[in-house]
């Protein structure tokens, strides 16, 4: 998780990020789905 936020491709961190605050509980599966866009 905490490598997905702190990628250094900026847009893919955010889009991680994102999809982290959108959620109840946590999905890594889709946070690195996210991160990939």
């Amino acid at each position: 998780l905490m490598e997905a936020i702190a990628d250094p491709d900026r847009a893919a961190a955010k889009r991680a990020f994102d999809a982290m605050m959108q959620m109840g509980k946590i999905d890594i599966a889709a946070i690195e789905a996210a991160r990939r866009g």
